[in-house]
């Protein structure tokens, strides 16, 4: 029988603190995020014919989402990528993105993600996996939502949540942060997903270990993919997908 076919929807923080950089990695937590999330698309691209990526930014300082052009009220969110099986353009799109200059709203972000992956082949048996992308510096408005969009999760068939909190928890660590880490983990859990914290590209290993479309086990290697010679700036971190 043939395994069903999987669409994965990447939602990147790209508000002004994401371009700050994460701990001592000495690298930006958006440049981690991205070059994670390329990484994985790249691998899944390889690997599998069935499998379609989405990818979309909250925080930029520009606009462009069906949700706000059909009802208004979801500014500062881009639908980077629209739903579909990834090729080169898909990664350089995806390790391109630039944060914007001021806060995104979360919410908002979640929601025009998942608007997407219920809109997309909504009539076809699919895996929907959303993988959120989150530094959690900014407080979280229209908490009292959360509620409605976990039953909208939970009402979907095969859903799966995933988030990343880039940069890790310390003791010098936000009040925000430390709340945000809280109730983000509450909420990839109360979908059955999971939630990790992420300083390196690597770290994603687990987060994305296994769980229904998924499909792989990453082992993340020190390895750099460049996209062409007229491009050389653009690289990201690759790593090595083993089928469990």
């Amino acid at each position: 029988m043939a395994s069903m076919k999987s669409m994965i929807m990447g939602v990147v923080d790209v508000g002004v603190k994401m371009s700050e950089v994460a701990g001592n990695s000495g690298h930006s937590k958006v440049s981690i995020a991205s070059s994670f999330f390329g990484s994985y698309a790249l691998q899944r691209m390889l690997a599998s014919k069935t499998v379609e990526f989405g990818f979309v930014t909250y925080g930029s300082d520009e606009t462009s989402n069906y949700l706000n052009e059909t009802q208004g009220g979801y500014e500062h969110v881009m639908e980077v990528v629209p739903m579909e099986k990834p090729d080169v353009d898909t990664i350089k799109c995806i390790t391109s993105i630039k944060c914007g200059k001021g806060t995104g709203d979360l919410i908002d972000g979640i929601v025009v993600g998942q608007d997407i992956l219920n809109r997309t082949n909504q009539k076809k048996a699919y895996n929907r996996i959303l993988v959120l992308f989150t530094d959690g510096e900014t407080e979280v408005e229209g908490v009292e939502d959360l509620e409605t969009i976990v039953s909208n999760m939970k009402s979907v068939p095969n859903f799966s949540l995933y988030i990343a909190m880039i940069g890790k928890i310390t003791a010098s660590s936000s009040v925000i942060k430390k709340e945000n880490a809280k109730l983000l983990q509450s909420l990839a859990e109360s979908i059955g997903g999971k939630f990790a914290e992420m300083e390196d590209p690597r770290d994603g290993s687990y987060l994305l270990a296994e769980g229904p479309g998924l499909g792989t086990k990453p082992q993340m290697l020190k390895t750099t993919f460049e996209l062409s010679p007229s491009v050389s700036s653009t690289q990201i971190v690759c790593g090595c997908y083993f089928r469990c």
